[in-house]
């Protein structure tokens, strides 16, 4: 369990991976002809990881094209870079999403085409199950470990800027976000 805590936790939340989905999805929607994938199965199943993967390729390489610049992101490693990350601290104010309040101000400093927001609700890190004890009794497991029984919610709430405004929304955040958040 503590192992699939820091997996989440390092790996699979990771805010340079989760990015990354974010740059694919805006790919996605520039290039799929819909802005979404055929729910028809034959044309579904057209769609493959190497036709998506040779698209991005040939939108990095084609600088005319519409969706270069969301190809450039990925292909050639200049995504956005994290400038907020909710602090516990940062919920005192009121808000539940406090980097959604930061993104939508940021939104309106710098632009929505340099901002994006990444949420997921934090949820308990450890499952509840039953645990057989010695006497043949059933306890919880948060019952029989403290370690489970205290391991953190995990969650995402951060916001991410292009590279080119990072040091200034560093800078605005730093001199807004107590406004924003209502600190």
């Amino acid at each position: 369990m503590i192992g699939r805590h820091f997996m989440y936790k390092q790996v699979y939340l990771h805010h340079i991976r989760r990015v990354y989905d974010i740059h694919l999805k805006d790919f996605l929607l520039a290039w799929l002809p819909t802005g979404k994938f055929s729910i028809q199965l034959e044309k579904h199943l057209t769609v493959s990881d190497g036709e998506v993967l040779t698209a991005i390729r040939k939108a990095y390489e084609g600088q005319h094209l519409e969706q270069h610049t969301l190809a450039r992101r990925i292909q050639s490693r200049e995504h956005f870079r994290r400038f907020y990350e909710a602090a516990p601290y940062d919920v005192e104010g009121g808000k539940l999403q406090p980097g959604k309040a930061i993104a939508q101000a940021a939104e309106k400093k710098f632009g929505a085409d340099l901002i994006r927001y990444d949420y997921i609700q934090p949820k308990a890190a450890a499952p509840i199950f039953p645990v057989l004890v010695f006497d043949g009794s059933v306890e919880s497991s948060l019952q029989r470990s403290q370690i489970l029984a205290r391991m953190p919610e995990i969650g995402v709430d951060n916001v991410f800027c292009d590279k080119s405004i990072r040091l200034e929304a560093i800078a605005w955040r730093d001199e807004n976000k107590k406004s924003i958040l209502g600190l």
